[in-house]
């Protein structure tokens, strides 16, 4: 019998915090980069993994996610400090401005298409205060794979164990011939085999050198890009990209101009 949307969506965030638990060192990394910052804007806030630290150490965070089973999760895990909107992080309109924006843990990767991911970035400039920071990480993806345009279909895998071992999710990536993405299913059963729901993400990565191309486009200046959450330069043998993108200060923007 398929679970109800509740249980879904409840089971969904249960997922998600099990598998998606972070990179050592990204939440000191985020709590170091806020510092000095009043207001932060964390687009993909997920179960509040890094917006609640933020929060405790005083910060005025904003927390945007399209899934509710994980925004509620974040409620139970700091219910009056994270302020938490539902909404896309492509489209929000917030009317507030903030010193920095963050998305973390490959937040950006979490889009349909090289232009969702260019417009993200511009809605996080149109989001920061002159002068403000967006910050984020993802990992390294090599060019080939983003320029595949093969179709292959791995089978399901057992990758966890949920609800006191009731439910067990298995996983599947596809490979549609779209070059840079992969779409992956989560199929929630029962131990006895039976099927009760479906889960469904879509991930477009890119590359490195396409992400600062971005960046340049829409307007982001004294881009740093790290290669870890100690400051390491970034380089070929990098796993993790970090970058640091300041949005122009109206100082900046008038010595622009002249």
């Amino acid at each position: 019998m398929p679970l109800p949307s509740s249980s879904i969506e409840r089971v969904r965030a249960s997922t998600y915090r099990r598998l998606h638990t972070g990179n050592p060192g990204d939440v000191a990394f985020y709590l170091e980069a806020c510092s000095g910052a009043e207001t932060v804007l964390e687009l993909g806030v997920g179960w509040g993994r890094i917006a609640c630290p933020l929060a405790d150490a005083g910060h005025t965070v904003t927390g945007v996610d399209t899934d509710r089973g994980l925004l509620e999760m974040a409620r139970q895990e700091c219910p009056s400090a994270v302020n938490l909107v539902m909404a896309d992080m492509v489209t929000v309109d917030l009317p507030q401005r903030f010193e920095r924006v963050i998305i973390p843990y490959n937040g950006l990767f979490a889009m349909a298409s090289l232009d969702a991911i260019g417009e993200t970035l511009a809605n996080a400039k149109r989001h920061l205060t002159p002068g403000g920071e967006l910050i984020f990480d993802v990992y390294v993806v090599d060019a080939e794979d983003c320029e595949t345009d093969a179709v292959e279909t791995s089978e399901f895998e057992l990758i966890a164990q949920l609800e006191d071992g009731t439910i067990e999710v298995f996983e599947r990536d596809q490979l549609v011939g779209e070059p840079g993405r992969i779409d992956v299913t989560y199929r929630l059963q029962s131990p006895s085999g039976a099927v009760v729901g479906t889960l469904e993400m879509t991930h477009r990565f890119v590359t490195p050198t396409q992400i600062m191309a971005l960046l340049l486009e829409v307007g982001f200046t004294r881009i740093a890009a790290l290669g870890g959450f100690e400051g390491q330069p970034f380089d070929g043998d990098s796993d993790h990209l970090v970058i640091r993108a300041s949005s122009p200060s109206p100082l900046g923007a008038a010595r622009a101009a002249e």
